[in-house]
């Protein structure tokens, strides 16, 4: 095999680099195996000379992944992971990077995350993929990007793609019905995941929910305001609730003002306006109550949860703010 296709870490790294190119041809034509045999050494350093041009970082063991289509095609090499998948590629599932390499696709990608990390880190790596930001894999501020890599329908479509029985694929299925499009910062991400997160996993598992809905406002709404229209960061539609996270622009007089005026004419439309802070999200009372506030508004029953649920709901605050500081001399669990 002359070519190489990197995966699994491999290809996260590549999704979230600072130099993402535009993605170039996508094959096969239609559902293939792989070529069998594994990547040459030359097609292996090929691809390590094009992972250090996209700024991905390979860490202290410079390890890539790399997909074969059989457990005969492995070859020991410290330095390369090889991952078998013995069945047929999905049609265009394969991206070329440069000459002799090539990575999976951003859904296969997708896929194969589902094997390897846990239910809650999944759905915020998903809520990822379907936003316009990326978090680098060497830590720090997250990337600004001028589009999603995929949507939630084009997961789903390749997830149902796979056959039955396969591994990983019950639990993306899963993953994905907490998930949603248009996420503008890990944050709203952090403030959108309680809400639509399974139950059992400590979320209120609301589905009427949309990211960054555009509202064109009425006629007399406008009167209200400078502006036609509005997008509210989250759109519920039981109790008609617009969830807005509040950062520190918002503190500034000018924004102060516009948000007034955004907040009477949503209102003159019938809109709830629920608004979120940081000290809400790293408060486990306030960030209960908030969480209260909005299943009472959309007409939910906290007291027919699961058993444990506010257990389960602390431990999913934890996750999503797992990333972010609170400020001086604070902690996570809102002490002093």
């Amino acid at each position: 095999m002359d070519a190489v296709v990197l995966c699994s870490k491999t290809a996260r790294a590549i999704y979230r680099a600072p130099n993402l190119p535009k993605m170039r041809m996508r094959i096969p034509d239609h559902a293939s195996r792989l070529a069998e045999g594994a990547p040459g050494i030359a097609a292996v350093q090929a691809a390590r000379v094009e992972l250090e041009a996209l700024g991905v970082p390979l860490g202290s063991d410079s390890t890539i992944d790399v997909l074969v289509q059989s457990v005969r095609d492995k070859r020991n090499d410290e330095q390369t992971r090889f991952l078998v998948w013995d069945r047929d590629v999905p049609a265009r599932a394969i991206v070329r990077l440069a000459p002799k390499v090539f990575v999976v696709s951003v859904e296969f990608c997708a896929f194969e995350a589902a094997k390897e990390i846990d239910e809650l880190e999944l759905i915020e790596y998903y809520f990822e993929l379907c936003s316009t930001y990326a978090l680098p894999e060497g830590g720090g501020d997250y990337l600004d990007r001028p589009r999603p890599l995929t949507t939630v329908a084009r997961l789903r479509t390749f997830f149902l793609s796979i056959p039955k029985g396969c591994h990983g694929r019950t639990k993306a299925l899963r993953a994905l019905r907490s998930v949603r499009d248009g996420a503008r910062s890990p944050m709203e991400t952090a403030m959108t995941m309680p809400m639509t997160v399974r139950k059992a996993l400590g979320g209120l598992q609301i589905c009427d929910l949309e990211m960054n809905r555009r509202v064109e406002l009425s006629d007399q709404a406008r009167t209200y305001t400078r502006r036609s229209y509005v997008v509210c960061d989250v759109h519920i539609r039981r109790g008609n609730q617009d969830v807005e996270y509040q950062g520190a622009r918002h503190d500034e007089e000018l924004q102060q003002a516009i948000d007034n005026e955004r907040r009477h004419a949503l209102q003159a439309m019938g809109f709830t306006i629920v608004e979120v802070n940081k000290e809400q999200l790293f408060n486990p009372v306030s960030f209960r109550r908030l969480m209260a506030t909005i299943a009472g508004n959309a007409h939910i029953d906290l007291g027919g949860y699961p058993e444990g649920f506010a257990g389960r709901q602390e431990e999913l605050r934890r996750f999503v703010i797992r990333r972010w500081t609170r400020g001086k001399g604070s902690t996570i669990d809102g002490s002093e």
